[in-house]
């Protein structure tokens, strides 16, 4: 009888433990995945303020603007796994981002791997540029429009 007199017997205690153990071994691979997507999503989030960042030091400056990716191993070009921002002609990196994961975000662009925005906040070379982020089999990609604006896909 299960439950019976003050607690459980041996055997209710291990059946319910493999129970729970067949259960987590079916719910561990599905959250890898949604980890995955978060941490892509979340990239792509902290690179859409850094490009607006960008954007908004180029007019606060009346100077051009460069956000320029970092190569990462692994990640195809152009594109990295980090990048840096500075004023165009000047040496001092103004924000970077480097990779907090042991397996990285690899950020891949339809152009060049950097972006320059000039003193009105608008592309140069005037296109639009489409950057995706990818983890594994989980990708996320923005589009930054010729007017700067920053277009997200969810």
């Amino acid at each position: 009888m299960w439950g019976h007199g003050r607690g459980y017997t041996l055997y209710e205690l291990m059946a319910t433990l493999v129970i729970a153990g067949i259960a987590m071994s079916i719910a561990v691979p599905s959250m890898e995945g949604v980890l995955r997507r978060e941490r892509v999503h979340s990239a792509m989030n902290r690179l859409a303020g850094d490009l607006e960042f960008t954007r908004m030091v180029a007019i606060r400056d009346g100077s051009s603007a460069v956000f320029r990716f970092v190569p990462g191993p692994g990640c195809r070009r152009p594109g990295g796994t980090g990048y840096r921002i500075a004023l165009k002609g000047s040496k001092t990196t103004l924000r970077e981002s480097h990779p907090v994961d042991a397996i990285p975000v690899c950020y891949t662009t339809n152009n060049a791997d950097t972006l320059v925005y000039n003193s009105r906040g608008l592309l140069a070379p005037f296109n639009n540029r489409t950057i995706t982020g990818v983890l594994g089999n989980a990708r996320d990609s923005l589009t930054v429009s010729v007017a700067g604006r920053i277009y997200r896909r969810y």
